[in-house]
């Protein structure tokens, strides 16, 4: 699973706020009018959640591991499986 995920701590408003000057600040290539677009955007839809969250998820629904594979500030990688994650062979 790649999506942005909250802090612990921390609830969606500040989430947003955090995320929404990052976007501002960090996505300078984007056209103004496209990155309040995507602003908005994610201002009504976005409803990160915590890492602990997510676990229990997964784990309701059979996805008993996980593994944080990758993090770039809110941006996470993170692979659920029914198996131990060291288990599963790739490319």
């Amino acid at each position: 699973m790649v999506d942005v995920v909250r802090e612990e701590h921390q609830n969606r408003e500040d989430f947003l706020a955090r995320y929404l000057t990052d976007m501002r600040e960090r996505w300078t290539r984007i056209p103004p009018d496209q990155l309040e677009t995507a602003c908005a955007h994610v201002a009504a839809y976005d409803h990160p959640e915590c890492l602990s969250a997510l676990q229990q998820i997964a784990k309701a629904s059979g996805l008993n591991n996980n593994l944080l594979v990758s993090r770039y500030g809110q941006h996470h990688v993170i692979l659920f499986s029914r198996n131990d994650p060291s288990d599963i062979k790739t490319a």
